[in-house]
């Protein structure tokens, strides 16, 4: 099909470029933003929209599972941000039917529901992300690191956090480092939890880093896989044995340091002796692909599209409702790669079924 000529076909919306500047200058952050955050923002909602126009002419429109927590919806509050934080996530992995332990595949969860996640691996790589809903996107998750490395994983579930209890109404956010975001106070007798204090307008930035952890060590698996890896309670913890456990869950050592404070299992200086002794953070894992060619519309920073943005591009494309031009612009890249994508989706072979 790559040699037939080049179909008649609709040309794509005007107005992305309009659209994405005003859903880049929507987004709320607890810190001022610098202006390359700004342009990636800007990027990112550009890049949303193409990829909801793709699925509004596969699937007739934006397809997507909206988390719905009861307590949320009447604006029912337990005594702290922790307790609702634990909350939350416990019954978010009863709705999700994930079992108790590490999550290894968070990023595909969340896609087949519909939630767009999006991947920027571009240097410096940042523990950093970015939530953007709006009906011409559906939800959408933007992570500055691998989504499958430790760091990412938190991104994944601080950000998705915003979608489950920031409702009515939602708002874009840009989320830095923790590290970044906030200010160290001590520890309020209502939550010994928190070591994170926002103003008024970042007390979602907290619930969602509180709901982070959580969601990623749930308690009681947590207190069986310390004993499991040997690591005793009434005892001071060995970092490198924190270190394994962490591992083993696919998170930071810092997360899991912090999950013990959160739990009430250790002291905050406890947790702040094993926080001094870790390296600075990092998002953990190697820069992604070399950029793209600098006319393509992306420029490198989505080097790795969710597979289900490729998927809908190729099936517009095979169906002759997209050129091969259009393709490349919807998926950020030059035409020249397009074609070697089409060429290898067509040597490919088509699926066998299993006997009977």
């Amino acid at each position: 099909m790559s040699g037939d000529p080049a179909p008649e076909v609709a040309p794509l919306p005007d107005d992305w470029d309009e659209q994405a500047a005003f859903l880049a200058q929507s987004f709320v952050a607890p810190i001022e933003l610098a202006r390359e955050d700004a342009a990636l923002l800007n990027d990112f909602a550009h890049l949303c929209l193409r990829f909801a126009h793709m699925e509004e002419r596969i699937q007739d429109s934006i397809l997507c599972e909206l988390p719905a927590h009861l307590a949320v919806i009447r604006d029912e509050h337990p005594e702290s941000l922790a307790a609702e934080a634990e909350h939350l996530a416990r019954n978010e992995r009863q709705n999700l039917r994930i079992p108790d332990g590490p999550i290894e595949d968070l990023a595909d969860i969340l896609d087949t529901r519909g939630v767009k996640v999006i991947e920027c691996t571009r240097p410096p790589l940042r523990r950093a992300g970015a939530f953007l809903f709006h009906p011409r996107t559906g939800p959408a998750l933007l992570c500055l690191c691998p989504v499958d490395a430790p760091a990412g994983r938190a991104v994944l579930a601080h950000e998705y956090c915003h979608l489950l209890a920031d409702v009515d109404p939602y708002e874009n956010r840009f989320c830095p480092p923790p590290r970044i975001a906030a200010r160290r106070v001590p520890p309020t007798p209502a939550d010994s939890a928190v070591d994170l204090v926002f103003d008024e307008l970042d007390v979602a930035e907290l619930r969602a880093e509180l709901f982070a952890r959580a969601f990623l060590i749930p308690g009681n698996h947590y207190r069986r896989t310390l004993e499991m890896f040997g690591v005793h309670l009434d005892r001071s913890v060995p970092l490198a044995r924190l270190a394994d456990v962490a591992y083993y869950y696919g998170v930071e050592t810092a997360l899991a340091a912090r999950r013990l404070a959160d739990l009430g299992w250790i002291t905050a200086s406890d947790r702040q002796t094993l926080l001094a002794a870790l390296p600075e953070d990092a998002a953990g894992a190697a820069p992604g692909p070399e950029p793209a060619p600098s006319g393509s519309r992306n420029a490198g920073l989505f080097p790795s599209p969710a597979t289900r943005f490729v998927n809908l591009s190729l099936a517009l494309f095979l169906r002759r409702r997209i050129s091969l031009e259009q393709m490349a612009y919807l998926l950020g890249i030059d035409p020249a790669a397009a074609q070697r994508l089409v060429s290898w989706s067509e040597a490919q072979p088509e699926p066998t079924e299993k006997p009977g």
